[in-house]
């Protein structure tokens, strides 16, 4: 898909590079690093070093009392306990969807009654992995967890301002599927608010808005987000 957008830049730079070679290092069953030289626009040629892996999927997994699931364990990248999105990667022809499941229920032994897919983020400019974001509606425990034997997790659940907090902290990983789940679920909206006293163009002053919230909720405010109070 063609990215939308109209570029400021009176001459845009921003280009396609020719692939010229390319290398494999392989790490692990389902991780490789590739070293890719291209030839950059102005002829000049450079060699970059990025981490191929295969597709995964990220869980935003809400319990009937709006209780978010996760999985704690040890993560050698930032070498502490994190807490995280349930997920993995996708086995070869295996949906993204039973990818979710399955790994909802292997690292929570958890279901739920009602997916919703909630799209596709990339994690950096120099990874090839992508990973499919879903929410689980109403998930409940249906059987001990089944993870993996390099996974030693523990199942807690944390209330939606606790887990804001750890977002805004960026004490997770896949911070952006979970966002997306939040907003999706109604959860978290931005507030918009010009920073000093002032109008615009009208003369009409801005106000701060938000999405409105059901009356049978109160709102409270954190930082720039609204979310429902539980």
């Amino acid at each position: 898909m063609a990215n939308r957008g109209c570029s400021i830049d009176a001459q845009p730079r921003a280009e396609p590079w020719l692939k010229i070679g390319r290398r494999s290092v392989p790490s692990a069953s389902y991780r490789d690093l590739v070293e890719v030289e291209y030839r950059l626009p102005d002829g000049s040629t450079e060699t970059f070093v990025s981490k191929n892996e295969r597709p995964a999927v990220a869980v935003v997994a809400l319990t009937p009392s709006l209780r978010i699931v996760l999985a704690r364990q040890f993560r050698p990248g930032p070498g502490s306990v994190v807490d995280e999105l349930p997920g993995g990667g996708v086995e070869t022809g295996e949906s993204f969807e039973s990818a979710a499941c399955r790994g909802l229920a292997e690292e929570t032994g958890s279901e739920s009654v009602r997916w919703i897919p909630l799209g596709r983020a990339l994690k950096c400019a120099y990874r090839t992995v992508h990973r499919e974001g879903f929410r689980a509606i109403a998930c409940r425990r249906a059987s001990p967890a089944a993870s993996d034997p390099t996974e030693w997790i523990d199942v807690v659940e944390k209330s939606i301002p606790e887990f804001i907090e750890q977002l805004r902290r960026g004490a997770t990983t896949d911070g952006e599927i979970a966002w997306m789940g939040l907003f999706e679920a109604g959860l978290v909206t931005a507030v918009w608010a010009r920073p000093t006293v002032a109008a615009d163009r009208g003369g009409r002053p801005w106000r701060p808005c938000a999405r409105p919230l059901p009356p049978a909720r109160s709102a409270c405010r954190w930082g720039e987000l609204v979310f429902r109070s539980q």
